[in-house]
């Protein structure tokens, strides 16, 4: 989380994470692959793979490959005004594409244009935005709100917050949403953007006023090789300003809905033994270790690293930290009446 404004990198950068300041670096999400392909460098093919879907429209301009700033108007079944050499010219005498240069004075030679690269490539917002919720354990739940690159994704499962997505190019448009959203939402959200590079002092005041809060993708998320989106932090530490509460009753709310969410969690996935419901009581409630716990169930530490690992992930928040809400915890595991022939309560042992 952070609320200072970033250089943006370029849009061709080597980094996995160059990904989000390409989708700033441009007003278009949707053009040529070349296009595409210029700005995100070599994380194209997993973007694509991911991210991307063809449009049913057809492009009309193809982007000069001297960067000369302009563009050429694609023409169909054209042949090139100079091949480059007899082998070329036979092969491409009556090519499917053809992007002839516009300029008052054409400089520029044609360019033969592939049919696969003649198409029109767009962001999907469907396929990014369920893979923020996944990647982020929100409740998908997408809603056009009609502003310019900019919707609402999904929630945060704690507290019901509207997690919304907004790509902007410049500050004044960031801007601009971001008064509109305060404006019609008056409580507290959660704005996601590809960077900080828009946020500055004036916005932060703005979403202080709302109680809500900031997270820009790039140093948070990054993309992997196979086109899978990673975070290295828990959702519930990544948006830890939205999971607590500052009056006297947050950490009972905190530790209702957490016990809640197990509890849910326990209904789907029911034939897993040891029961992640019972880990959680041992560990968060009774305050038991990892190897006490697996010798207790008869099973590796490895099977209750991995039941805790679930409960974060659902829960949003590191199992060691929902320890500090046991006295809530047990109360609520009491009213349960799960509390029979329970343990006494120790320390961690491990």
């Amino acid at each position: 989380m952070t609320n200072a404004v970033t250089t943006r990198t370029s849009p061709t950068a080597s980094s996995v994470e160059g990904v989000w300041s390409a989708l700033e670096s441009s007003r278009g999400l949707l053009s040529v692959p070349a296009c595409w392909r210029e700005r995100l460098g070599e994380n194209y093919e997993p973007f694509r793979k991911a991210f991307l879907s063809q449009s049913s429209q057809l492009p009309t301009v193809y982007p000069c490959p001297r960067h000369c700033g302009c563009m050429h108007e694609i023409i169909r079944n054209q042949p090139a005004t100079e091949p480059q050499d007899k082998a070329t010219s036979s092969q491409t005498s009556h090519p499917p594409f053809v992007a002839v240069c516009c300029c008052p004075e054409p400089h520029c030679p044609d360019i033969v244009v592939p049919a696969e690269e003649a198409v029109l490539v767009e962001l999907s917002w469907t396929k990014l935005a369920r893979a923020l919720c996944a990647v982020l354990n929100l409740d998908y739940k997408p809603v056009e709100l009609g502003l310019l690159n900019t919707r609402q994704i999904g929630s945060w499962p704690a507290t019901n917050t509207p997690v919304i997505f907004t790509i902007q190019t410049d500050h004044a448009w960031f801007r601009s949403v971001l008064l509109e959203l305060s404006a019609r939402l008056r409580s507290g959200f959660i704005l996601l953007a590809p960077t900080a590079l828009h946020f500055d002092a004036v916005c932060q005041e703005l979403l202080s006023h709302d109680g809500a809060i900031f997270c820009p993708l790039e140093g948070n998320l990054r993309l992997s090789e196979d086109g899978i989106l990673q975070t290295a932090k828990l959702p519930g530490e990544l948006l830890a300003a939205v999971t607590t509460e500052p009056d006297a009753n947050s950490d009972a709310q905190v530790a209702q809905r957490a016990f809640a969410l197990v509890q849910q969690l326990e209904n789907e996935s029911k034939r897993q033994v040891p029961a992640p419901l019972t880990v959680f009581r041992l560990f968060c409630v009774q305050g038991w270790g990892t190897m006490r716990i697996a010798r207790h169930m008869g099973c590796s530490r490895a099977t209750i690293l991995r039941r805790l690992k679930l409960i974060e992930d659902r829960i949003g928040m590191s199992a060691a930290r929902l320890r500090g809400y046991s006295s809530h915890l047990e109360r609520l595991n009491d009213q349960s009446g799960a509390g029979r022939a329970r343990p006494r309560r120790t320390v961690q042992d491990d």
